[in-house]
């Protein structure tokens, strides 16, 4: 499970990698013959979602550029999960951070098969709203709500949930989950880095080709 913010110019980007449309297909390693098994927890288009939630006469939301009106929570299902209980798994994560969060949520996405090099998974989009006392109503503010302490105890909190929901022990914590959700830097380097390595084996590879004929 990993939780990122987005700002305003940023939404309709990944709320654009969840809808199953031909502009995805064209520019995202996916396979449209399996598109048609991915399904959304949420009526309506996200971004339809999104405009209305905002244009509520209750809920402010700043016009700064830099303010983070759209939280991602990606939650990819456990190995170690029955196969015919996939479904039962995302519907009772989408219950969770429904009630973890208690915010509009405006797309929920589980992309099962069309991304080959992905295990199946849920996008789970929100506004992040809080309590906007002094105007007594509510305002955008992901600060606010996805706190350190939160990000903390994330991960626990979720798998005792889902386990005593499914009556499993499933594999939802591991070393990059225990101590809580990682921050995206840590989550940028460590596929950076995997990265430096993937391309360090193929110049090993090719370099071992050219010797081999060069020596011929």
């Amino acid at each position: 499970m990993h939780i990122e913010k987005y700002t305003r110019s940023a939404v309709g980007h990944i709320l654009a990698h969840n809808e199953p449309t031909k502009a995805r297909a064209q520019r995202e390693n996916v396979d449209e013959t399996l598109t048609h098994y991915n399904y959304n927890l949420v009526k309506g288009k996200g971004i339809d979602n999104l405009k209305k939630v905002l244009s509520f006469p209750n809920v402010r939301c700043s016009k700064r550029k830099d303010l983070n009106v759209m939280c991602s929570c990606v939650v990819s299902m456990p190995d170690n999960l029955p196969i015919e209980r996939q479904r039962e798994f995302f519907e009772l994560t989408f219950q969770f951070l429904n009630n973890r969060y208690n915010s509009p949520c405006v797309s929920a996405y589980v992309h099962l098969f069309d991304e080959p090099s992905a295990k199946p998974h849920l996008h789970y989009c929100f506004l992040p709203l809080v309590r906007d006392e002094k105007n007594n109503g509510f305002k955008v503010c992901a600060k606010e709500l996805i706190t350190r302490k939160d990000l903390q105890t994330l991960h626990t909190d979720f798998k005792r949930f889902i386990d005593n929901c499914m009556g499993l022990d499933l594999e939802i914590l591991n070393g990059s989950t225990s101590n809580g959700n990682k921050t995206i830097l840590e989550l940028k380097t460590q596929t950076l880095k995997n990265e430096i390595e993937r391309l360090e084996k193929v110049k090993k590879r090719v370099q071992n080709e050219i010797d081999r004929e060069l020596s011929r």
